[in-house]
């Protein structure tokens, strides 16, 4: 089997749930590179890669990287050989995982529609039948915050994440300390600092709160902010924007930075190095969350097989990313979604979505 055509396309899609991506508020939208991938054998693979405000990369520089990356290493390689795949994209100097991400997804189609297998279990097989999600609470008040949270109760949520950026020190311990007020026995809240704060501020919002049941997510902007902050507080750490690679989840390991960690696979660049990253943090001790900047069916899907193929002691929660947006990029959900759980509606063959190729958006690029 060989790789005849990689097709890019470029879609934007509107944030349905509003901006929780970007540390621009002005952002309404995002955009999702799509790949698509087709074989001698009329096999297609799709992938895919989304991106809010040019982070992880701007969609255009991820359309052209990955194009040129397939033109001068992939073109008629057999792309249900991910190692090999994955060997000649990591030989390239200085790329990003952005532009590994949608073709080493479209491989892992491939490659389990070849083998009639869903792409868990070529991941080793099912350990959890469900995946839990979280929900986001959004609000600029106070009172805002509660409403948002109260509505994600009425749904059957328990796992809560929100924002702390854009305001002074008082105006957040004053939403966290009203948040945390209500807090209800078995629920779990994640305030994600973002990396924005400098530490001496983190610390004065942490001293200012009542309560001090949450975990802290990225602290600082750097691993070393994080884990100084980290020795100096009495919550849990969870890293996110300071992971990029495998190779950063053995130096949160080093560091001793954290208990948990999000592994974002449109920025750590696809199924590959997430597995990896994952069972470097399953042996350190460390908890997961898989989330994404922003996708559609395409990148739900590869994170939840991720998702069921780790220890149901490591998982925390992942991301319903293509609930985010109203713009599906299927006829129909491939997911089944009850309270805070998700899991697949059938068990089909690679990624196990039917892409409604009407749907992919604009064609940027074609490499034959």
């Amino acid at each position: 089997m060989k790789i005849k055509r990689v097709s890019l396309f470029l879609k934007a899609i509107p944030m349905s749930m509003g901006n929780t991506c970007s540390l621009d508020a002005s952002i309404d939208a995002a955009e999702v590179v799509v790949t698509r991938i087709e074989t001698d054998t009329g096999l297609v693979g799709i992938g895919e890669c989304g991106t809010v405000a040019g982070y992880p990369a701007s969609a255009r520089s991820v359309i052209e990287g990955s194009a040129d990356l397939a033109a001068a290493h992939l073109m008629d390689m057999d792309p249900t050989l991910i190692g090999a795949v994955n060997e000649r994209l990591l030989g390239v100097p200085g790329q990003i995982g952005a532009l590994r991400t949608g073709i080493d997804m479209a491989c892992w189609d491939i490659l389990g529609k070849a083998e009639g297998k869903p792409l868990h279990a070529l991941l080793g097989g099912k350990l959890q039948e469900t995946v839990p999600i979280y929900c986001l609470i959004v609000g600029e008040s106070p009172d805002e915050l509660a409403s948002s949270l109260q509505e994600w109760r009425r749904k059957g949520f328990k796992r809560f994440h929100f924002r702390v950026v854009r305001a002074d020190i008082a105006t957040h311990q004053a939403r966290i300390n009203r948040i945390l007020s209500m807090r209800e026995a078995g629920e779990t809240f994640n305030i994600d600092f973002a990396g924005t704060w400098r530490a001496q501020d983190v610390l004065e919002i942490i001293n200012g709160i009542d309560s001090r049941g949450f975990t802290l997510e990225q602290p600082g902007w750097t691993m070393a902010e994080c884990a100084a902050i980290r020795n100096r507080v009495d919550q849990a750490v969870k890293l996110d924007d300071c992971l990029n690679s495998p190779r950063d989840v053995l130096d949160a390991v080093r560091m001793q930075a954290c208990e948990s960690v999000v592994l974002h696979i449109n920025r750590i660049g696809g199924v590959t190095p997430v597995r990896l990253a994952r069972d470097i943090a399953v042996q350190a001790g460390l908890r997961v969350t898989y989330s994404t900047q922003w996708g559609t069916e395409i990148t739900t899907a590869a994170m939840t097989h991720l998702a069921i193929t780790t220890p149901p002691g490591t998982l925390l929660t992942s991301i319903d990313a293509h609930a985010y947006s109203p713009l599906p990029m299927t006829a129909t959900s491939p997911f089944v979604v009850a309270g805070q759980e998700m899991w697949f509606a059938e068990d089909k063959p690679g990624l196990g979505v039917d892409v409604d190729e009407d749907a992919l958006g604009e064609l940027v690029r074609d490499i034959t």
